[in-house]
């Protein structure tokens, strides 16, 4: 989803564009209310806003449902009832933006109550909701007025999120026939490149977080109601929303203490006669239980506090349970672990091309050309380097008192980059002076200021640098234009991630043992980005995240492996973080075990990695790159659960795709993969089905 301050433009522009009355926008909500056959409850608050000025600030919450049965709500607020109806309305729409097609929501937005189509798609996600609702999964819990008790836990709206949308995803898009695709632009991945770098927020000196970890705050509770005010929504106090202002009434089924059946906690009485007895009642059923719940079969249940990981050979795969049959030999020979699941691809892959042998090969050389015309030169690389060295110069003036080097990382060294893509540079510097601050992300982000204030002092490096900026994101970064001759670079400097120098050179030498990887990687990254799935800052996959999909792939996804686990065959190069000036990126490996070779072609490894992530769940299994394998999520920490993906990181054993927690962002990833999977199922094969250009 995008970020609020650019869905409050849209929206500010939308409205003068369309000439959409505050009024038709909250016809929308009663439309929806009509076609749905529930009853839809208003109330509206105001209160001060404070301080000089004497406005009042206007709250509108709205919940469709025959009181006590809630089943989805939002809020809107504004300067006048009628913005804070608006708002509302804006809210619900965007909530259903998780699940609808992008020219759904456009018809949405341009006819509101008038879009009769298009409402009735709304309608179908709500009684998808409802009937999840009312699921054995989620069996629905009568409310109550407002008790002094927590409502329901976040993990189980997670959850319920995620089963409703699943639902709603698979009757839409197992149905659904391939849209046509347009021509993909040449400059895809320049045009990319300017909109991640205009959609990038600037942060001041005051905005410098040093705690750890993502915030809390953007998950729903429940709504609740209270039946003594004419029915109308009272929220508690502890009652937060997500950034769009809604909120459904998550309903789970709860497990008393004593018992280990599932067990539903309802009122028999109706709400409008419920006394003291039996809100104590209710409150002591609520006291003496804890949730359980068990989708599918995985095991995400907040009472697990199991942090380490299970190596069984048993994984859940596509919706069943499927066992891991590497063979022996291969397994002992390069560490890998074939997935047994991808067993029918070859076959299907294999009847694809003897369909269009023609297309098949031309789909090769599209492959072959879309690398040699958008991979990184040595020309390139060499110019980038240049830059290195005149940065690496001028810091090690800056911090004179300390051992100071600058490594290129990401895609300028591992191989897989583009030629118009930035350089990643890590600023190594000895340790010893971070111990007074209580972090390593706290010494890195006072470091990148520091080094801030001496770029735009220093009349040396103000003859280089343009522009300095620092984001105090997860791995806080500066980011850097330079002026002349290096002005079509941008740079993104940080401090002490030697992690990303030892990905960096792993990755590295992965692309030299087979060019087939690398070509794939690039294309894939394209794809990723033209689809929809390649912005990190939009909360889907960054480049590195695609780069070990493919690797994974390339290990675990195909028989025989196209390439060996590396850290396996060289745990003293590669299986550890050996010193940094022992690290050589042009170093020839040695000794590769001999073995059978994979001789598909490169279009064949690209069709049958689309084939593999279709099917593939990420949301019960995760991928392990330092021992080439999948493993159940059942038995991860219970914070590991926010992530819809897990790509474990080969050296710091961290989440790559850590930015991927929302379970619309997930709903997406999978049509992209399904969507490409059928382009090249249904039609001869050609790249421009999948909207990328050779």
């Amino acid at each position: 989803m995008a970020p609020k301050g650019l869905r409050r433009r849209n929206r500010r522009y939308e409205q003068k564009t369309n000439d959409i009355s505050c009024t038709a926008r909250f016809a929308f909500i009663q439309k929806i209310a009509e076609k749905w056959g529930k009853e839809l409850k208003i109330s509206r608050t105001s209160e001060p806003i404070g301080g000089l000025s004497v406005a009042d600030q206007f709250t509108v919450h709205i919940a469709f449902g025959d009181v006590p049965y809630i089943v989805l709500g939002a809020k809107g607020v504004g300067r006048t009832e009628k913005e804070a109806e608006s708002n509302s309305a804006w809210n619900l729409m965007s909530f259903f933006q998780q699940y609808l097609t992008l020219p759904t929501m456009v018809g949405l937005r341009r006819k509101w109550a008038n879009a009769e189509k298009e409402i009735e798609e709304a309608v179908e996600v709500c009684r998808v909701i409802e009937e999840t609702m009312n699921s054995e999964q989620f069996c629905q819990l009568r409310m109550v007025p407002i008790f002094s008790i927590s409502p329901p836990e976040k993990a189980w709206a997670r959850l319920l999120r995620l089963e409703s949308r699943r639902l709603f995803a698979e009757r839409k898009l197992l149905n659904s026939s391939l849209i046509s695709t347009t021509d993909a632009q040449n400059t895809v991945l320049t045009q990319h490149h300017q909109r991640t770098n205009a959609k990038k927020r600037s942060f001041d000196v005051g905005d410098v977080s040093d705690g750890e970890g993502p915030t809390s705050r953007k998950r729903n509770k429940s709504c609740q109601v209270n039946t003594a005010l004419d029915a109308f929504i009272q929220l508690d106090d502890r009652d937060d929303y997500d950034e769009d202002g809604l909120h459904i009434t998550y309903i789970s089924p709860l497990t008393t203490s004593s018992s280990s059946s599932s067990s539903v906690v309802c009122l028999e009485e109706d709400t409008d006669n419920i006394g003291s007895n039996g809100e104590a009642t209710f409150s002591r059923q609520l006291d003496n239980a804890h949730p359980f719940l068990n989708i599918a079969k995985s095991s995400l249940s907040p009472s697990s506090r199991s942090t380490s990981r299970s190596y069984n050979n048993d994984y859940i795969i596509g919706g069943g349970t499927i066992q891991e049959l590497s063979s022996p030999g291969e397994r002992a020979l390069i560490g890998v672990h074939f997935n047994v699941a991808a067993i029918p691809i070859a076959g299907k892959v294999r009847e694809y091309r003897d369909k269009y042998p023609h297309d098949f090969a031309a789909l090769d050389c599209e492959i072959w050309r879309h690398f040699e015309h958008n991979r990184q030169s040595d020309a390139v690389f060499k110019w980038k380097m240049d830059v290195r060295s005149i940065l690496l110069a001028e810091f090690r003036t800056a911090f004179p008192h300390q051992n100071v080097e600058l490594f290129a990382v990401g895609s300028t060294i591992n191989g897989c980059g583009s030629y118009n893509s930035d350089m990643d540079l890590c600023l190594h510097i000895s340790m010893g002076a971070e111990k007074m601050y209580p972090s390593e992300r706290t010494y890195a982000v006072k470091t990148l200021h520091r080094l801030n204030s001496i770029i735009r002092g220093k009349p040396s490096l103000r003859r280089i640098v343009r522009r300095s900026e620092v984001i105090p994101a997860k791995v806080p970064i500066i980011k850097m234009a330079l002026h002349p001759p290096y002005e079509g670079l941008e740079l993104d400097v940080n401090v002490n991630n030697i992690a990303g120098i030892y990905n960096s050179h792993l990755i590295h030498h992965y692309s030299l043992l087979d060019q087939r990887f690398p070509a794939v990687c690039l294309l894939v990254k394209h794809w990723a980005i033209t689809n929809g799935i390649g912005d990190a800052s939009a909360g889907s996959f960054n480049s590195y995240s695609l780069i070990l999909l493919v690797l994974h792939y390339f290990q675990c996804g195909v028989k025989p492996a196209v390439l060996p686990n590396l850290q396996y065959l060289y745990p003293d190069k590669f299986g550890c973080m050996p010193p940094l000036n022992e690290l050589n990126l042009f170093q020839t490996l040695q000794r590769l075990p001999p073995r059978m070779q994979n001789n598909q072609s490169i279009g064949e490894l690209l069709i049958g990695f689309f084939h593999y992530y279709a099917a593939f769940d990420f949301e019960n299994v995760a991928i392990s790159m330092r021992d080439a394998c999948m493993f159940s999520r059942a038995n991860m920490a219970p914070e590991a659960s926010i992530y819809r993906v897990f790509i474990e990181e080969p050296f710091d054993g961290k989440n790559t795709a850590r930015c991927v927690t929302k379970s619309y962002t997930i709903g997406r990833i999978r049509h992209a993969f399904k969507q490409a999977r059928d382009a090249f199922s249904k039609f001869p094969p050609s790249l421009q089905r999948i909207n990328v250009n050779a």
